[in-house]
C-alpha cells in the first residue's frame, strides 16, 4: 500500500529550498534540498518523537575557501531548524 506524498510537506520544502537557493549559493541546486530536507528532519525527530532511534545525522558545511557562504548556509540552517542552532 502507497500513500500520497503529504501537500504541506511538499510546500514547505520547496519554500525552504527556495530560500537556501536564495541566499545560498550551492555547486549542486540539489545540496539546497538536502539542507531542506535536515531541516524538516529536526522538527519531525526531535528526542520525544524518536520512536527507537538513538542517532541522527549530521549537517557539516566545509570549504577550503574563506568567504564562501558557509555562514549563510548556517544562517539559514539556524532559521529553518527545530531548537535555531546557534551561529
Amino acid at each position: 500500500m502507497t500513500t500520497a506524498p503529504d501537500p504541506q510537506l511538499a510546500d514547505a520544502l520547496d519554500k525552504a529550498t527556495a530560500l537556501f537557493l536564495k541566499y545560498v549559493t550551492f555547486t549542486d541546486e540539489r545540496h539546497a534540498f538536502i539542507c531542506s530536507l535536515w531541516c524538516a528532519h529536526t522538527w519531525l525527530f526531535r528526542p520525544q518523537n524518536m520512536h527507537g532511534l538513538y542517532s541522527t545525522g549530521y549537517l557539516a558545511f566545509f570549504s577550503p575557501v574563506p568567504g564562501c557562504g558557509k555562514t549563510d548556509a548556517l544562517t539559514v540552517v539556524s532559521q529553518l531548524s527545530y531548537g535555531q542552532p546557534s551561529l
